[in-house]
């Protein structure tokens, strides 16, 4: 019995000796690769991707000037409008007559902010390649920019920016060219500009329209509709969920002061 557990003893000692044996040896063996293999071995340090960055930047130009046309009526610097609480509300279909229907003042609206958004934009920019060219020439980098057109489309639940450019990024042999940079951001103003130019043409074609119908048919869009004293209608359309309005004025079928 003594040797029966002596033999057990003798065992687990052996067992435990070999496992210290193969511990000892994998370590060894690591440590020889580390040795053989860490001149090969690169640290890969993650590149600035100033694609994001320019997304980034244009998506906040392009909200900044969205506000301050949409709340103009789709024109950044209108010059026929109705002042009401410090906004100029642009008269999108107008009379000067009383008992006289409005005649529409702008082609298709959607395009008109289209082209107004742009105009405001290409103005700023600039700002967003001169941020992407100081970052990179802080890291040593030599960058060349060619063009800097804007485009801004508005489709159905979506608002598309792109910039047509070509960045050329260089340093040390290392070099990256970036073209055509794209953002997109939710929206619904698509939605807004077509109730906004169905109101205008009931006005230019009835001399009124009736906001109830629509927001029964449209839940999600709200539409203030405010008379002012020469006759002038002001419209603010905007969407419950995002926020988003579009603001403009129409004088149609106007009445003469006392008349009901």
């Amino acid at each position: 019995m003594l040797t029966s557990k002596y033999n057990k003893m003798r065992y687990r000692i052996n067992r435990k000796a070999q496992i210290t044996i193969f511990v000892i040896l994998a370590i060894a063996i690591i440590g020889i690769l580390i040795v053989v293999f860490l001149p090969k071995i690169k640290v890969v340090v993650s590149k600035p991707v100033p694609e994001v960055n320019l997304q980034k930047c244009m998506l906040e130009k392009l909200e900044n000037s969205e506000k301050i046309i949409l709340d103009q009526g789709g024109s950044l610097n209108p010059e026929h409008y109705f002042l009401y609480n410090n906004s100029k509300f642009q008269y999108l279909c107008y009379s000067n007559e009383y008992y006289k229907r409005c005649v529409m003042q702008v082609g298709f609206i959607e395009e008109t902010v289209e082209k107004e958004l742009i105009k405001n934009i290409e103005k700023d920019i600039d700002v967003c390649i001169n941020e992407i060219k100081q970052e990179f020439n802080s890291r040593g980098y030599e960058v060349e920019v060619n063009g800097n057109q804007v485009l801004v489309d508005i489709v159905p639940k979506n608002i598309f920016i792109t910039l047509n450019t070509t960045i050329n990024i260089r340093k040390s042999g290392d070099e990256r060219v970036i073209q055509n940079i794209k953002a997109e951001k939710p929206s619904s103003l698509s939605k807004i500009l077509a109730i906004s130019t169905s109101i205008l043409n009931f006005e230019a074609s009835l001399g009124d329209s009736n906001p109830e119908e629509y927001m029964s048919f449209y839940p999600s869009i709200k539409i203030e509709k405010k008379k002012q004293g020469d006759g002038t209608k002001l419209y603010i359309v905007s969407d419950r969920d995002t926020l988003e309005r579009f603001q403009f004025a129409v004088r149609s079928l106007a009445w003469p002061p006392g008349r009901v």
